[in-house]
């Protein structure tokens, strides 16, 4: 693959490729083998493990009757995604071109969000297991005095509801 379209997107870190289905091919830019981790004599499904080339099929297939084809997956170094369009001729779906991109640094990203909200979660559910542990232990010992409490909430929820439904018809 070469030219100037190509070459500008080289150098912007994206990788070209294009499939033909008729031939069961998979032609690839420099760019796109470096990402794959492939050398250049060597075939881009190599890069891919046996899930993703059967995600893979997939999304050709897909891509063949809707036209479009979108595919992340992770090669043994990094996460890729690759984006493409089919091209048609005038007996139909011709071949799948489209580009190759790191996504690792978005994907860790991602990961590392995804942990902290789990962390900020697991700190606020820990005060709110302890409090309802207390509130347990509570009812237990001074069933009474529950039984006081929870009237008495109830009574303050009955008279707010009361308030807000006079203000409300005002």
């Amino acid at each position: 693959m070469s030219g100037d379209h190509t070459n500008g997107l080289d150098c912007a870190g994206i990788g070209v490729w294009e499939i033909v289905p008729a031939t069961a091919t998979w032609r690839c830019s420099s760019r796109c083998k470096q990402l794959l981790g492939v050398a250049e004599d060597d075939d881009p499904l190599d890069a891919l493990s046996e899930e993703d080339r059967r995600r893979f099929s997939e999304a050709i297939a897909r891509a063949m009757l809707g036209g479009e084809y979108r595919l992340d997956f992770r090669t043994r170094e990094r996460w890729l995604s690759a984006t493409g369009r089919v091209v048609r001729n005038e007996r139909g779906p011709a071949s799948i071109v489209g580009t190759l991109q790191d996504i690792t640094a978005q994907k860790v990203a991602l990961e590392e969000r995804e942990l902290r909200l789990a962390e900020v979660a697991h700190d606020l559910l820990n005060p709110l297991t302890a409090i309802r542990i207390g509130i347990s232990i509570a009812d237990a010992r001074y069933p009474a005095t529950s039984a006081r409490i929870c009237s008495s909430r109830s009574d303050v929820g009955a008279r707010n509801a009361a308030v807000w439904a006079s203000v409300s018809t005002s």
